[in-house]
């Protein structure tokens, strides 16, 4: 909830070469200086390791100056995800993620099945649940007798004199 308000980018590489207009490191560029003028924001880099992989050395090249010249005062998150563990990547590109994600790396193991289980209890539960009734298919009330209100008293602009 502490990140809300705050906007988010995406570095997706088939968003950066989706735009025909501008070449896939322009796209890139620009996406970094919208984020640091609505700063606080958040930088998603999603699947770094295909990112860095498929990216030509421009992209990558100007991915990496942007990094590193932002300043450090700057509150914009970048996260960077990778399917695999970091030490199962080709030696460059683990080289290449390290550089852009300097001693800023947090592993997380994949949770528990019990873990998996509840968060996915709710869902099982709703999709197995029965449909909730039609209202075809509701007895029908017959509708509340209601008691006949009282005429309004007569108003001064109601009456007339004789």
């Amino acid at each position: 909830h502490e990140l809300e308000h705050c906007h988010v980018y995406s570095l997706d590489l088939p968003q950066l070469v989706a735009d025909g207009s501008r070449t896939p490191h322009e796209a890139c560029a620009h996406i970094f200086a919208e984020a640091r003028k609505t700063a606080p924001a958040v930088l998603l880099l999603p699947s770094a390791d295909t990112w860095l992989a498929c990216a030509e050395p421009i992209l990558y090249t100007t991915l990496l100056s942007l990094v590193l010249q932002l300043p450090a005062a700057l509150p914009l998150l970048i996260i960077g995800t990778i399917s695999s563990n970091l030490d199962s990547l080709d030696a460059t590109l683990r080289a290449r993620l390290l550089t852009i994600f300097a001693n800023e790396q947090h592993m997380l193991p994949p949770p528990p099945l019990k873990e998996r289980a509840q968060l996915f209890e709710r869902l099982r539960k709703d999709v197995l649940a029965p449909p909730w009734p039609s209202a075809a298919h509701l007895p029908k009330r017959p509708p509340r007798k209601l008691r006949r209100a009282p005429p309004p008293p007569p108003t001064a602009r109601w009456m007339t004199t004789a």
